[in-house]
């Protein structure tokens, strides 16, 4: 069924049948996807609050008689309503799945970004800047006076994350209606674009304004961007009763590497319910 071409997060290679649509019904969100043809299914997955949003599409050259099953696909996400539309996220990847629906392995590789506009991730080409405005200059307001002022000058509105993924995961028939399920997503190395710093000092009031005030700004770049990695292991078990029906939990794994070194880990309980329709 529908189910098999999914591990926990990340697909398989096997094709869905054509018109043999599903839902699954996540703690943090529902997906749907639609079997196009035997070969692509495209989807939409977001949260209970509708955001973010991403679509997604997979398409499998190969069926369940080839030795080796290959397919590709992809997901873009924006955080729409959040935070204006600013946020955007996309993966590639590719997949070779090997063995059959009840027991199998695969092994995928892609490329993926993050892209925020969120100011401490703003760049611009460190300097010493004059820019003029009120007595009170936040330092979220620093990066749009200084671009304003000086148009000609180099900056960065958003900042990026990108890196190469990969994926190992799989499943085994334990019983009659029972696989174990395991997934993982890996980014060795998850680079950041540079982001700045700033010094502000304040000069008196503008000789050209009387109702502004002078300001020197010094820039520099944050020594903390730079590259880091992240590991999430998913292991799990699914429950199919029949080829409508599935419950499926596991828990998450998250290990990250920020660039100075420091390690993160925490635990994410994963609940779904499949619906085939």
């Amino acid at each position: 069924g529908a189910f098999t071409t999914r591990n926990v997060f990340t697909t398989n290679a096997f094709n869905i049948e054509k018109g043999k649509h599903y839902a699954m019904f996540n703690l943090q969100g529902p997906e749907f996807h639609l079997a196009i043809n035997n070969h692509l299914n495209v989807g939409v997955m977001t949260t209970w609050i509708s955001a973010p949003v991403a679509l997604v599409s997979k398409y499998s050259f190969t069926n369940d008689e080839s030795k080796v099953k290959f397919s590709i696909g992809g997901i873009v996400g924006n955080s729409f309503y959040i935070n204006q539309f600013s946020s955007s996220a996309g993966i590639g990847f590719a997949t070779l799945t090997f063995g059959n629906r009840q027991n199998n392995f695969s092994i995928s590789a892609g490329y993926g970004f993050f892209q925020d506009d969120n100011t401490r991730y703003q760049w611009i080409d460190p300097g010493t800047y004059s820019i003029e405005d009120d007595y009170y200059l936040a330092n979220y307001e620093i990066f749009d006076r200084i671009t304003e002022q000086n148009p000609d000058i180099e900056y960065l509105e958003k900042g990026t994350f990108n890196g190469i993924i990969i994926s190992a995961a799989g499943a085994i028939t334990v019983g009659r209606n029972t696989s174990l399920i395991f997934d993982s997503m890996i980014m060795p190395k998850l680079s950041s674009s540079n982001s700045s710093l700033y010094n502000a000092e304040q000069l008196g009031i503008s000789p050209g304004n009387p109702n502004s005030y002078l300001y020197q700004v010094t820039v520099t770049d944050d020594e903390t961007s730079g590259s880091g990695s992240l590991v999430v292991l998913m292991p799990g078990c699914r429950i199919q009763k029949t080829d409508k029906k599935a419950f499926q939990f596991a828990i998450a794994g998250v290990m990250v590497n920020d660039p100075n070194g420091d390690f993160t880990g925490f635990p994410i309980p994963l609940l779904s319910w499949f619906r085939g329709f």
